[in-house]
């Protein structure tokens, strides 16, 4: 009766703390991106996470540019910036204020397909909050955590990180049930870390989702669907027009079945310059470093630009350096775009398309498109990505892939892959949402699509791109999304996908899907 009670009495909106990151909440970023692109607005950085100063400041601004680019349905996802967050307890004392927050919610989906074999009926449930306050009004610090429970009637959970956290789910990987199949599991997932900013500054460690770049289903350097990272952060923006990002990643090996060679604990050290030349206009430049953990974090790569050769010397390969250019143009109101081009290795310019594995590769673009009548609040969405056979993976003697708790830190699919999705959706109200998505999977197969795997000499022709062989999926998801309440989401989608295996076999899938969501 307590928990009922209070929760009945939290209607008042508190003030969000300016110098906390945001949670990877996809419909807030989505939210954010429709916005920027309808007022022809540019976001305050191509990476995520933003800051809640940022995003203040960014609806700020569209305010005092466009007032109507703040649509209903938009006005709904956003409204803990314009109204305040509602929170479960607030307590703070003292004229610095020091803050204790909590909120709680629930979450879950319930998934039905057809009658394949394969197939599995699933239910997940999760409940779990977020604690953020500060240390004397100057270190603030932020606890977002879930348990979850997920039923399976045939299922085998392969991996215990499959959720995309990188946290034990409580079954493990070699248990001898039989058929290697559980019919439930529990776990915990979660993101923590202590963080202390300025206007201009911003100092952050311990574990948290991050994407360097561009990218709405996914992102050539890192994702958000991968597992969180263990990090240390430092963010610098001296002038309104330049953004500085260094950043040490902790990437951890996987289960048995998805480790890779060379994958034991690696570190990866991001430098990133964000430059705005044109109000709407973002262009980055970015250098990484990942090598295999030899006794701490090297110093040497601490420094802001590490040397990185378009053709490295095999007789003495640097670490598994990389660089990446990426593009962000959200200058003219109604339509955005954005491109990114990852260089692992690259052999010579001319022979850019080449067979050789020395051309590592890839690239990712993508096009926004918005309704031009705000009565009619509609938008589209496409990204096409491509990504070189060997890519994401090391040199010649040991391997140091773009591999996180056995998930790919970069690309969806990883090496040798093309991928292509494309999203419709409208909101006829600002409480829903009809939408309509397409997409068509491509991956390679063999030792140049696979992470980790050493590179030969021998291995000659096999990376061609488009070789035969590739594994392909096909499909599209037509869905809804209702918010009754303030803060309750729920969702219906079915989904039906066609899936070619090596052999050229292809089988169609059909699976429905319920989801809903309460935040506190």
């Amino acid at each position: 009766m307590i928990l009922p009670t209070l929760l009945a009495a939290c209607t008042w909106a508190a003030e969000l703390p300016l110098d906390l990151d945001l949670l990877e909440r996809g419909s807030v970023r989505e939210a954010l991106e429709r916005v920027a692109t309808r007022a022809g607005v540019e976001l305050p950085r191509a990476s995520w996470p933003l800051s809640n100063r940022e995003v203040v400041g960014f609806l700020a601004r569209i305010r005092g540019v466009d007032s109507t680019a703040l649509t209903p349905s938009d006005s709904v996802v956003l409204r803990d910036f314009l109204q305040g967050p509602r929170e479960l307890w607030r307590w703070e004392e003292g004229r610095g204020g020091s803050v204790l927050a909590l909120n709680a919610r629930t979450s879950g989906f319930a998934m039905a397909p057809d009658t394949a074999p394969e197939a599995s009926r699933q239910l997940h449930a999760s409940i779990g909050g977020t604690i953020y306050g500060n240390v004397g009004g100057e270190v603030w610090f932020l606890s977002d955590a879930r348990i979850f429970t997920e039923w399976s009637d045939a299922f085998r959970y392969r991996d215990r990180h499959v959720v995309g956290d990188g946290e034990p789910s409580g079954v493990p990987y070699d248990d001898p049930s039989e058929n290697g199949r559980f019919e439930s599991r529990t776990g915990a997932r979660y993101v923590a870390w202590a963080q202390w900013s300025r206007d201009w500054i911003s100092l952050k460690y311990g574990r948290d989702r991050v994407r360097f770049g561009p990218g709405v289903w996914t992102g050539l350097t890192t994702r958000l669907e991968s597992p969180p990272y263990n990090l240390l952060d430092t963010r610098l923006e001296p002038f309104p027009w330049l953004s500085v990002q260094a950043t040490v990643l902790e990437a951890r090996p996987g289960e048995l079945e998805y480790a890779f060679p060379g994958d034991t604990r690696k570190w990866v050290h991001v430098h990133r310059f964000e430059l705005r030349p044109f109000t709407g206009v973002t262009a980055a430049f970015q250098n990484m470093v990942l090598y295999r953990d030899s006794g701490g974090v090297q110093p040497t790569y601490l420094l802001p630009l590490v040397p990185i050769f378009f053709s490295q010397d095999l007789a003495g390969n640097r670490d598994n350096s990389a660089m990446q250019f990426d593009l962000m143009v959200q200058r003219w109101r109604g339509w955005s775009t954005w491109g990114a081009l990852f260089l692992d290795d690259l052999n010579s310019l001319t022979d850019i398309g080449g067979a050789s594995w020395l051309n590592r590769w890839g690239i990712l673009t993508g096009a926004r498109i918005l309704s031009p009548w705000r009565s009619f609040d509609a938008d589209l969405s496409m990204e096409f990505s491509m990504v070189r056979p060997w890519t994401f993976t090391g040199g010649r003697e040991e391997a140091y892939s773009f591999a996180h708790y056995g998930m790919a830190m970069g690309s969806e699919l990883g090496p040798d892959s093309r991928t292509l999705h494309a999203r419709a959706a409208w909101r006829p109200t600002g409480t829903t949402e009809c939408s309509l998505e397409a997409f068509r999977l491509e991956k390679g197969v063999g030792a140049p699509a696979t992470l980790g795997t050493v590179h030969r000499s021998t291995n000659g022709p096999d990376s061609y791109l488009m070789e035969e062989g590739n594994v392909e999926s096909t499909g599209a998801t037509l869905g809804g999304k209702w918010s009754p309440w303030r803060d309750v989401t729920v969702g219906l989608s079915g989904t039906w996908d066609r899936q070619t295996d090596v052999e050229g076999e292809s089988g169609d899938h059909f699976w429905g899907r319920v989801t809903w969501e309460a935040d506190w």
